[in-house]
């Protein structure tokens, strides 16, 4: 990757936690990734291993991955680390 293909952006963020049940509410960050060389599917799997990994060195219960294509939605996936 490049500083070119990345972009971050922070904010603050709800979810329901799957363990407790609870509304949590933390500061966040959306990572948007382009892939242009790829094959779609080794690069989902490469995004679930960077979520599993995020979810670990961040101590997160969860990462949300979505996969667009042209903007729109293709696939979503809720990354728990491992």
């Amino acid at each position: 990757l490049t500083s070119d293909d990345v972009s971050f952006i922070l904010q603050r963020g709800l979810f329901t936690s799957r363990r407790t049940g609870k509304r949590v509410r933390e500061d966040s960050a959306q990572i948007v990734i382009l892939n242009d060389a790829d094959p779609p599917q080794v690069f989902i799997e490469a995004m679930k291993a960077l979520a599993r990994t995020i979810c670990r060195v961040m101590q997160q219960e969860m990462v949300l991955l979505e996969i667009q294509r042209n903007g729109g939605q293709k696939a979503f996936y809720r990354v728990e680390p491992s």
